[in-house]
């Protein structure tokens, strides 16, 4: 039962996620499940999404970021847990 929902949920994400989001896209685009704050902590600590997309602005030290859809999806799929005890 718990592979299953956790397939139901990379069926849904890969369906409705763009091909290439930004970091700063990823809250509203999850509705709320990722936050940018968390990618960017987990980023830093090198346990982020692999192969992330990095943009430089013209001043060559700030910049966006940015992930391909199946690398996201991989990376949330990754820390899912499904509790398969129905609420009460």
């Amino acid at each position: 039962m718990k592979k299953e929902k956790i397939e139901e949920m990379r069926e849904f994400l890969t369906e409705t996620l763009p091909p290439i989001i930004a970091r700063s896209k990823v809250e509203d685009l999850t509705g709320g499940l990722v936050k940018r704050s968390t990618l960017s902590s987990y980023d830093s600590k090198g346990q982020g999404i692999s192969n992330p997309i990095k943009f430089v602005s013209t001043d060559g030290v700030r910049g966006k970021v940015g992930y391909k859809r199946d690398d996201l999806i991989n990376w949330i799929v990754d820390r899912m847990i499904v509790d398969e005890e129905p609420q009460q």
